[in-house]
């Protein structure tokens, strides 16, 4: 039995709401899509990064210390920078001003193993680098610099025990000034004739201190080398030599 004509109009009318309802939810999903990211910023974008480049202001760009300016420096050595005989006068003059301040504990006739009497120093005590650095006071605060000259006195000492005395020592330095700039000087000789193992000790101080967290300086020997008419004179002389070379090393 066929339905009715009633029956078959009700259907076209379902099928035709049908149409529309889809054709509708098609409509709405045209008019909002969904919301896609934001495009990453690109260089000529107003709104990209304009942090600095790394590099710009990188800190090991900048000198280790100004030498425009005032220093506090510590001085641990032997006669060389003792200022003894107006030796050692040019590490005043390090900072380039009447500001830099020197506190000297170096003393005559000593190095990184040997030590001195008082009749062979002229002082009370002369304790070798080690024991120098232990009587610096525990409230002294760290300097621009700790400047070592020393090594010429410690002539003989066997190569394995002045490697050992002098890597102890520098570390030793290192912890008890961690922010300081260690400077060592190659051994500096005041007067001929020059000890008989200077090569062997100089090249030890060398080695050692490039391996450790310190500043290696050669600096001949300007105290030998001056030329001055008077020993006046020839100690000024090397003394500029000395603060000429020390102090482009401080720059770097």
């Amino acid at each position: 039995m066929e339905p009715g004509p009633g029956r078959r109009i009700a259907d076209l009318l379902l099928v035709v709401l049908a149409v529309a309802v889809i054709g509708f939810a098609g409509w709405l999903v045209q008019r909002d899509p969904p919301a896609s990211p934001p495009a990453a910023p690109t260089s000529a974008d107003p709104s990209a990064d304009s942090s600095p480049s790394a590099g710009s202001d990188d800190p090991t760009d900048d000198p280790i210390i100004d030498p425009r300016g005032p220093l506090d420096v510590l001085v641990l050595g032997d006669e060389s920078v003792r200022g003894a005989r107006s030796a050692g006068r040019w590490i005043g003059e390090l900072g380039g001003t009447d500001g830099t301040e020197v506190t000297n504990r170096s003393r005559p006739m000593v190095g990184y193993v040997a030590d001195a009497t008082p009749d062979e120093c002229g002082l009370p005590s002369c304790p070798n680098l080690p024991a120098m650095l232990r009587l610096v006071s525990a409230e002294q605060p760290d300097p621009d610099v700790v400047l070592i000259s020393a090594g010429a006195h410690d002539d003989g000492i066997e190569r394995t025990v002045l490697t050992r005395a002098i890597t102890t020592f520098l570390e030793q330095v290192r912890m008890r000034f961690p922010t300081s700039q260690v400077v060592v000087l190659s051994p500096l000789v005041l007067d001929k004739p020059l000890p008989v193992t200077l090569d062997t000790v100089t090249d030890v101080v060398r080695t050692v201190t490039k391996g450790a967290d310190a500043v290696y300086v050669e600096v001949g020997q300007p105290y030998l080398d001056a030329t001055g008419g008077s020993a006046k004179d020839r100690l000024a002389q090397a003394g500029q030599v000395l603060r000429t070379t020390v102090g482009d090393a401080l720059a770097r």
